[in-house]
Parts: structure tokens; sequence; C-alpha cells
């Protein structure tokens, strides 16, 4: 697009994903999920001014994946249990930045190498009423991310606890601990819609919460 004084800023960006998904439940009340999916991300933009420079970025990111529950209701004093695992391949191209004319001596050209990082995690969750008006609900997850240099591992404990106190009206204390292993970036140099996705490494650490 043009702002009729010879700036031309232009952003294509493309997302596609395909899915599979399966689902049994066998005799005894245990239902199992099965998932696998792949999905591609990318961008595209420049910003030009006349023919004195230009400044273009692009970026993409790749995923497969896969993930299997299974869970049962009632599997004992009422308690809902659940269990599964998941894998995500992630294999990410951060930014590749190329600047032409009189602004490339301010903003230099780079690029990053692709990165692929496979990610792990593993979980087990049980829900039950201990009284007709106290639902609690604790779990753990463990998840693991492989790079090229260095490996993470991470506990995340879960737990949920409800008490109705009368009817429309319950107090509710939920802590959890999480972990990411992809980075959301900001980019200043080049005006772009969106942010970059940066993956962990042997230096940059995964980001943890509590809440």
């Amino acid at each position: 697009d043009g702002d009729g004084r010879g700036m031309h800023t232009t952003h294509d960006a493309n997302n596609s994903s395909q899915t599979f998904k399966w689902s049994h439940k066998n005799a005894r009340g245990w239902k199992n999920d099965l998932s696998m999916f792949h999905t591609v991300f990318g961008y595209n933009t420049r910003n030009a001014y006349k023919k004195d420079y230009e400044v273009s970025a692009h970026s993409h990111i790749k995923d497969f994946g896969a993930k299997f529950s299974i869970e049962r209701d009632s599997a004992w004093a009422n308690a809902t249990v659940s269990t599964g695992f998941e894998w995500i391949r992630h294999s990410i191209s951060p930014k590749v930045l190329n600047s032409e004319g009189s602004i490339a001596d301010l903003v230099e050209s780079g690029s990053s190498e692709s990165m692929v990082v496979h990610e792990y995690a593993a979980y087990v969750q049980q829900e039950w009423p201990p009284t007709p008006k106290l639902t609690v609900n604790t779990g753990v997850r463990a998840s693991m991310a492989v790079t090229d240099s260095r490996n993470y591992f991470y506990p995340e404990p879960r737990v949920s606890v409800r008490y109705e106190v009368k009817e429309n009206h319950a107090l509710k204390f939920n802590y959890s601990r999480m972990v990411q292993y992809l980075h959301r970036i900001s980019n200043s140099a080049v005006s772009t819609p969106i942010d970059v996705l940066f993956p962990v490494t042997g230096s940059i650490r995964p980001q943890t919460s509590h809440q």
C-alpha cells in the first residue's frame, strides 16, 4: 500500500493446518483420544521509499505434533482420572532481514539459522468431590524441551479447589506452574503487525510463571 508520497508497505502472511483426530471408549469406561497435527505459518513484509531505500523481512514456523490422552469418569469415589502425553517438533526460522539503499548503514541485513526444538510433555490429573460441596482437582505435568546443545526439564504442578458456600455462591482457589519454550519477541526496526517467535536454546532459557 502506498501513502501517495513514495512510501510503500506490503505484508503477506500465510497459515495452514491439518489435523487428524481419533476417539474411542471401551467397555470399561476408559475414553481414549488421539490427535496429530501439522501447522505452517509465515510472513513477508516490505517497507520501501521510492528508490532510496528498502527494508524487508520474512519468517516462518512449522510444527508437527501428536497428543494422546486417557480418561475415565467415576474411576473411584466419583473421581475422574486422566493422563496423557504430547510431542511437538518446532522448526523455526526466526527472522531474515534485508536492507538496501541509504538505510543499509542504519539497519544491517542479517539472518538466523533455522532451529529445531522438540517439546515433550506428560501429565496425570484427577478430580474428585470429598464432600457434596467440595471439589478438588490436582495434577502434575512434566515438560521437556530438547535442543541441539541443551535439554530442559520442568515439573508443573497444578491444584484447584472449589467450595460451594450456597447456591450460586462458591469460593475458589487455583495454583499452577507453567513453562514456556517459545518466546515472543517484538521488533522495532521494521514495522510489522506481528511479533517473532524464538525457541529456547543453550543460552536462552524457558520462561516460567506461577499463578
